[in-house]
Protein backbone atom coordinates (compact mmCIF):
# COMPACT_ATOMS: atom_id res chain seq x y z
CA UNK A 1 0.00 0.00 0.00
CA UNK A 2 1.23 3.48 -1.14
CA UNK A 3 2.25 5.80 1.74
CA UNK A 4 0.05 8.74 2.26
CA UNK A 5 1.08 12.34 1.14
CA UNK A 6 2.59 14.19 4.18
CA UNK A 7 0.48 17.07 4.96
CA UNK A 8 1.16 20.12 7.08
CA UNK A 9 -1.42 22.43 8.62
CA UNK A 10 -1.47 26.18 8.44
CA UNK A 11 -4.37 28.41 9.02
CA UNK A 12 -6.98 25.67 9.01
CA UNK A 13 -6.07 24.61 5.53
CA UNK A 14 -3.74 21.50 4.74
CA UNK A 15 -1.36 21.53 2.39
CA UNK A 16 0.74 18.91 0.99
CA UNK A 17 4.58 18.73 1.71
CA UNK A 18 6.75 19.02 -1.32
CA UNK A 19 9.49 16.57 -1.02
CA UNK A 20 13.16 17.13 -2.21
CA UNK A 21 14.39 14.26 -4.76
CA UNK A 22 17.97 14.69 -3.41
CA UNK A 23 16.26 13.14 0.44
CA UNK A 24 16.21 9.80 -1.69
CA UNK A 25 20.09 9.36 -3.29
CA UNK A 26 23.19 9.83 -1.68
CA UNK A 27 25.42 12.91 -2.26
CA UNK A 28 28.00 10.65 -4.09
CA UNK A 29 25.49 9.16 -6.26
CA UNK A 30 23.69 12.48 -6.94
CA UNK A 31 27.25 14.29 -7.96
CA UNK A 32 28.30 11.15 -10.07
CA UNK A 33 25.01 10.67 -11.97
CA UNK A 34 24.67 14.09 -12.26
CA UNK A 35 28.59 14.12 -13.79
CA UNK A 36 27.31 10.82 -16.44
CA UNK A 37 24.62 13.06 -17.54
CA UNK A 38 27.18 16.13 -18.40
CA UNK A 39 29.88 13.83 -19.77
CA UNK A 40 27.68 11.52 -22.11
CA UNK A 41 25.55 14.39 -23.27
CA UNK A 42 25.09 17.98 -23.84
CA UNK A 43 23.81 19.09 -20.99
CA UNK A 44 25.32 21.96 -18.25
CA UNK A 45 25.09 20.95 -14.51
CA UNK A 46 21.56 22.67 -14.25
CA UNK A 47 19.91 20.30 -16.63
CA UNK A 48 21.66 17.44 -15.57
CA UNK A 49 20.44 18.33 -11.80
CA UNK A 50 17.26 18.73 -13.10
CA UNK A 51 16.78 15.88 -15.16
CA UNK A 52 18.37 13.59 -12.16
CA UNK A 53 15.76 15.33 -10.35
CA UNK A 54 12.92 14.30 -12.37
CA UNK A 55 14.31 10.61 -12.94
CA UNK A 56 13.98 10.29 -8.99
CA UNK A 57 10.82 11.70 -8.40
CA UNK A 58 9.42 9.39 -11.36
CA UNK A 59 10.97 6.37 -9.62
CA UNK A 60 9.66 6.94 -6.19
CA UNK A 61 6.18 7.72 -7.97
CA UNK A 62 6.73 5.02 -9.42
CA UNK A 63 7.43 2.48 -6.94
CA UNK A 64 4.51 4.55 -4.81
CA UNK A 65 1.76 3.93 -6.84
CA UNK A 66 3.10 -0.04 -7.58
CA UNK A 67 -0.14 -2.24 -8.00
CA UNK A 68 -2.43 0.29 -8.38
CA UNK A 69 -3.36 -0.07 -12.36
CA UNK A 70 -1.69 3.08 -13.20
CA UNK A 71 -0.33 4.00 -17.16
CA UNK A 72 2.99 5.87 -16.22
CA UNK A 73 5.79 7.54 -17.93
CA UNK A 74 8.66 9.94 -18.11
CA UNK A 75 9.16 12.16 -21.21
CA UNK A 76 12.38 11.05 -23.75
CA UNK A 77 14.83 13.45 -22.15
CA UNK A 78 13.78 12.18 -18.41
CA UNK A 79 14.30 8.89 -19.45
CA UNK A 80 17.97 9.56 -20.35
CA UNK A 81 18.41 10.47 -16.85
CA UNK A 82 16.32 7.25 -15.79
CA UNK A 83 18.44 4.76 -18.03
CA UNK A 84 21.73 6.33 -17.02
CA UNK A 85 20.95 5.45 -13.07
CA UNK A 86 19.45 2.28 -13.97
CA UNK A 87 22.45 1.28 -15.92
CA UNK A 88 25.31 2.83 -13.27
CA UNK A 89 23.32 1.23 -10.49
CA UNK A 90 26.12 -1.53 -10.40
CA UNK A 91 28.69 1.10 -9.73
Amino acid sequence: MATPTPTITKDREEYAVTRDPKDYVDPEVWEREVTLLMRDYPFDRVMAERLFSAAVSYLITAMETWGQQLEMCCGRIVDIAVHVFILNTRN
